[in-house]
């Protein structure tokens, strides 16, 4: 592995320390992050051969809290706060409001043109680029595919919430 989607934020003010931070969306879709820790997993990463003394992992965060500010010379929004990261699929998911699993929607409501809604569980969101995506919000519970599909977080609202 060579790349991780990063932020790298000052550690406050005063400092021109950096952190390495990256998010709960896109730290899952490495396959190294425990789903349901939300942590790196030591057991994933020998799997996949790699030396956690040897990698730069950085700190995972929520998708929503603030990670620091933009405070560097030249910004044109000096202290304005960075708070909210989301990989490409998922930011699509959250955009167009697919948040509630399990939400039941009636006939001609079930497709509002931009969520599908099944009459028994979560809402799903497509998306087309590189590929084509369907991400499918069925809660806070992983729910392990039978079929070959890859479970990942869709968003972590705020550091203490599932």
């Amino acid at each position: 592995m060579r790349f991780l989607l990063c932020c790298c934020v000052p550690r406050n003010n005063e400092s021109s320390d950096l952190r390495l931070l990256t998010d709960v969306t896109n730290a899952s879709r490495t396959m190294l992050m425990n789903l349901r820790t939300l942590e790196w997993d030591s057991e994933l990463l020998k799997f996949f051969d790699l030396d956690a003394s040897k990698l730069s992992l950085p700190v995972i965060c929520s998708s929503s809290e603030v990670l620091g500010k933009l405070d560097y010379p030249g910004s044109p929004f000096p202290s304005v706060p960075v708070s909210g990261v989301l990989g490409d699929q998922q930011a699509a998911l959250v955009g167009q409001h697919c948040l509630k699993p399990g939400e039941e929607l009636a006939g001609e409501e079930r497709s509002n043109g931009k969520c599908w809604t099944s009459e028994t569980s979560g809402m799903a969101k497509n998306t087309y680029g590189t590929g084509c995506f369907m991400l499918y919000n069925v809660g806070d519970s992983v729910v392990p595919s039978t079929h070959g599909m890859l479970s990942t977080v869709a968003y972590q609202m705020g550091p203490d919430a599932k």
